[in-house]
């Protein structure tokens, strides 16, 4: 099989090592609250019940809490005042206070924040972890940190918020000259073929779209309008991966884009869409990639769809375009995305997962 350069997965030194101050953490017991196994995606239930099964998922992906704590042991120094963003279980506060932090203020707005204060208890760690539950933008803390952490994002970096929440930490929550974990993060986009994956984003695909006599042919125009977070394989790409955008999250900037790439296809095949992921400098030496050659990550990738997949051939020349934009609603993001082959063009825009065209997304 054709391997495409820098298919193998890039390790930085120590990118996955254990740091001898972090130890193991207890689990929470069982009576702290049920388990529930739902999309993952879900963190909350309703007001007063947690997703414990997207946390413990979180928790259990080795690769990328050892590669963290790994990051935060290097990063964080005796005396430290540390601020974590979005501290789900805690578990990264917990790494910086075994690292020799003063104080630690972990800020999360869901429910789990009194799972995560028990875990602080039930560790010994409650005289230097505290929990703050709310949104960061709109908390005031008794003091500035050295360090600021962060690692919710999307399975291609990007999401709603988050350079509004960035901007803000730097400049409310975070000293002149502190660090941040990680450091910067870059984005790469390769066109991909595989029916399956295809047809996994549009789900009802082999029902025709009718089911209990009902059209339900509007939801496949929604899912071939929307991205969808998928785990490809290397195998599945048909050109190499283009770099196209990279951001440093200590100097905040538009995280939005709008790029035109091109690519020169490697092998005969169906073009069914584009794939996107993200590359992640922890820290000086650590690093970490949800790629697709990378079947450990548990941030999967970004699949978008062509609404209508397109024969192509080895040695052609495709053009791709992807948009992300802010929307005017709830701050949302909108995607869009364009391929030109030689056999036509194919174009999606995720205006609220409602079909438009690229031309009426501008």
């Amino acid at each position: 099989m054709h391997e495409f350069p820098g298919n193998r997965r890039r390790r930085c030194p120590g990118s996955v090592s254990r740091h001898p101050q972090l130890g193991s953490l207890r689990a929470a017991p069982r009576r702290l609250g049920a388990f529930h196994q739902i999309d993952q995606g879900d963190t909350s239930m309703s007001d007063d019940q947690v997703n414990y099964y997207y946390y413990l998922n979180l928790i259990k992906d080795q690769q990328r809490v050892e590669a963290f704590g790994t990051a935060i042991g290097r990063t964080v120094k005796p005396g430290d005042v540390v601020v974590e963003l979005g501290s789900g279980l805690g578990t990264y506060s917990f790494f910086a206070a075994r690292a020799g932090a003063r104080k630690v203020y972990g800020i999360e707005k869901g429910g789990i924040v009194r799972t995560a204060e028990q875990l602080a208890r039930l560790n010994s760690l409650a005289q230097i972890v505290e929990f703050v539950e709310g949104d960061s933008t709109d908390i005031s803390l008794p003091e500035k940190a050295d360090v600021l952490i962060l690692e919710n994002f999307s399975s291609l970096f990007v999401r709603r918020r988050l350079s509004e929440i960035i901007q803000d930490a730097l400049e409310r929550h975070l000293k002149d000259k502190g660090r941040v974990i990680p450091e910067k993060a870059s984005m790469f986009l390769a066109p991909f073929t595989e029916e399956s994956l295809w047809r996994e984003c549009l789900r009802l695909e082999d029902t025709g779209w009718e089911l209990y006599q009902l059209d339900l042919g509007l939801l496949r125009q929604m899912m071939l309008n929307s991205p969808h977070v998928i785990r490809a394989g290397a195998g599945s790409m048909l050109a190499s991966p283009q770099f196209f955008k990279q951001v440093e999250i200590a100097r905040p900037s538009e995280f939005l884009f709008d790029v035109i790439l091109t690519y020169r296809i490697e092998k005969r095949a169906i073009l069914h869409g584009l794939l996107g992921w993200f590359d992640l400098q922890i820290s000086d030496g650590v690093c970490l990639s949800n790629a697709p050659w990378n079947a450990d990550s548990t941030w999967g990738q970004v699949a978008f769809p062509l609404a209508q997949p397109r024969p192509v051939e080895a040695g052609e020349k495709i053009t791709v375009r992807l948009s992300c934009q802010r929307g005017t609603i709830r701050d949302d993001l909108w995607w869009a995305w364009q391929c030109t082959t030689q056999s036509g063009v194919s174009e999606s825009c995720s205006l609220h997962g409602l079909p438009f065209q690229v031309a009426e997304f501008e």
